[in-house]
């Protein structure tokens, strides 16, 4: 059984400039990224962690992953977060193309422009761990704290999970 933890970031912006601001305001000195325990230790965590970054973009007009904050595009950021945390980290998208400046495994969805639901099965299928967590390409710090505890109880759940983070968001 592949057991499957997702964090959706849920953002509402008015239009694609004002989304832009809003990250490019960010102080990432203010809102500093996690980081592993101070052991240092890397690869805390035998699972795969996926960066969907498959969706189409519209509202935003254009690939909101390649968005940068502090020179760096949002889906580089999250990867080399993820990188400190997972044995393994993969990229969901349309194409095998856009993130090959990554150098990680990208795993086409299966069925294209199904949206999410389907982006997570591709990703389960072609996953070599029983655990998984699943992040959206826009979340540009990463809770490690959170995410420790998410699989800390994931390795203590009988079942499948999927944890609430906020009002009908899970």
């Amino acid at each position: 059984t592949t057991r499957t933890i997702s964090q959706y970031h849920v953002g509402a912006a008015r239009n694609t400039n004002q989304a832009i601001r809003n990250i490019s305001a960010m102080n990432t000195t203010q809102a500093a990224e996690s980081t592993p325990p101070a052991s240092g230790a890397k690869r805390l965590f035998n699972a795969t962690a996926a960066v969907l970054a498959g969706g189409m973009s519209s509202r935003m007009g254009r690939n909101k992953a390649l968005l940068e904050i502090a020179g760096e595009p949002l889906i580089a950021r999250i990867v080399r977060q993820l990188d400190q945390w997972f044995s393994e980290v993969v990229i969901s998208a349309r194409s095998g193309h856009d993130f090959d400046f990554l150098h990680h495994r990208v795993v086409i969805d299966r069925a294209p422009e199904c949206g999410p639901l389907m982006a997570i099965a591709s990703v389960l299928e072609s996953s070599c761990h029983d655990f998984n967590l699943i992040v959206s390409c826009d979340v540009p710090m990463l809770p490690f704290a959170m995410i420790e505890r998410l699989m800390q109880e994931a390795a203590e759940a009988i079942e499948p999970l999927a944890t609430p983070l906020g009002r009908g968001v899970f």
